[in-house]
């Protein structure tokens, strides 16, 4: 499971916003007391968009939203005090807001509830809470508590292990973008886990999490290009990975560098680049390295 603390990314993911959201598209209906109009100026005033950035009038938006029970604004107001944004941070309030969010059936809620009984932030543990939150949020088809469930069904967490349902909810968060999903998807393929193994789609839902940057999946390619793992082996393209990965600070692509540096694989042959990553991944603990530099030096 994704152990950074919440998927509680920023407001503007947690609003679906985008920049084509303007103040001035909102505010007429926001004075009228729309309370979709009053949320989405309050996200202008937090973004500054069509705006200047202003905490307390963002504020004073989502709580007029808020008011009539608008559950985006709820939540909203949750991030706000899980962030300390506009207020004093404070993870009781942060949770009180959130649950009243989920209990007004929005997913964003929902699911950010669900993290407050899984870590035990303004609420007290709760896996069973946890899981009941999320499958809330999941069933609205959130990607994010469809990946949290997957975890828990692959480790039997709170519930009984079942490969086939964690694949299945990873399959329905991966198509719609989720890195982790995508990456942990690769994996249910590459080892055949829920799924029957198939090395190309391994490779085609590593491809996806490594164009959004992730680096686990990152060196997955890579390993996929030099192996011919479910594509046609290209060492050179293989290295071109192993310097995204190393760059990113992994210990065995900064090795696998190193060598194509040593040899001339996808980069001219220079022994000093070779040298210098040898040592980042040694200084790493990476045991091949502290061999290979022993070597290098010689």
């Amino acid at each position: 499971m994704n152990k950074l603390f919440f998927i509680f990314i920023s407001i503007l993911l947690s609003t679906s916003v985008n920049a084509q959201y303007k103040y001035a598209d909102y505010i007429d209906a926001a004075k009228k007391g729309d309370s979709e109009a009053q949320h989405k100026i309050g996200v202008c005033y937090a973004l500054g968009l069509g705006i200047d950035k202003d905490y307390s009038q963002s504020l004073f938006w989502y709580h007029k939203s808020a008011d009539q029970g608008y559950g985006p604004a709820l939540n909203s107001l949750g991030y706000c005090y899980k962030n300390g944004t506009g207020v004093d941070r404070d993870m009781n309030q942060a949770a009180i807001w959130f649950k009243k969010s989920a209990e007004k059936g929005y997913s964003g809620g929902q699911k950010n509830l669900g993290y407050c009984y899984f870590y035990g932030a303004g609420v007290a543990k709760d896996l069973a809470l946890a899981i009941k939150w999320w499958e809330k949020a999941a069933e609205q088809n959130d990607a994010d508590a469809q990946n949290e469930l997957a975890f828990l069904y692959k480790d039997g967490k709170g519930v009984s292990q079942n490969p086939q349902k964690a694949f299945e909810l990873w399959e329905k968060s991966a198509n719609q973008g989720n890195v982790y999903a995508q990456n942990s998807l690769g994996h249910c393929y590459d080892n055949g886990f829920g799924v029957a193994q198939n090395p190309k789609e391994a490779f085609i839902w590593w491809k996806k999490a490594a164009d959004q940057g992730f680096t686990d999946a990152i060196v997955s390619v890579a390993y996929c290009y030099a192996k011919g793992n479910g594509v046609e082996e290209d060492l050179s393209t293989a290295a071109f990975y192993w310097f995204q990965a190393a760059e990113k600070g992994d210990a065995s692509s900064q090795y696998y560098l190193a060598i194509c540096y040593k040899e001339g694989i996808g980069f001219k042959k220079d022994l000093g680049q070779a040298k210098e990553w040898m040592q980042k991944s040694a200084d790493q603990g990476y045991e091949k390295a502290k061999d290979a530099l022993e070597d290098l030096e010689k």
